[in-house]
């Protein structure tokens, strides 16, 4: 989102992504991690045909750099809580 002095109104843009993104998604966690990096996590892909609704949920983590307009893909080694604060930390810093 950008303001622009001329007419004194914000005007939303189409952010250029680089690097990993992930597939379209809806129902996706997202927050802000610190000034210009973000994380998701998870949603679903639903496949709706006439007939039934199909849905395949996700359980995957990624990052956005709003500097560099840049995704990450998280890989995550493990099930504990532990390994993912260590992977978000490693990102923040």
């Amino acid at each position: 989102m950008t303001f622009d002095e001329k007419s004194k109104k914000w005007k939303w843009e189409k952010a250029k992504q680089g690097g990993d993104s992930p597939v379209p998604k809806s129902g996706v966690a997202m927050c802000s991690i610190n000034d210009h990096r973000m994380v998701t996590f998870g949603g679903s892909q639903d496949d709706d045909d006439d007939d039934e609704l199909n849905s395949e949920a996700h359980d995957d983590m990624n990052f956005y750099d709003t500097k560099t307009q840049r995704w990450f893909t998280a890989v995550v080694k493990g099930t504990k809580l532990l390994n993912v604060l260590e992977l978000v930390l490693k990102f923040i810093l």
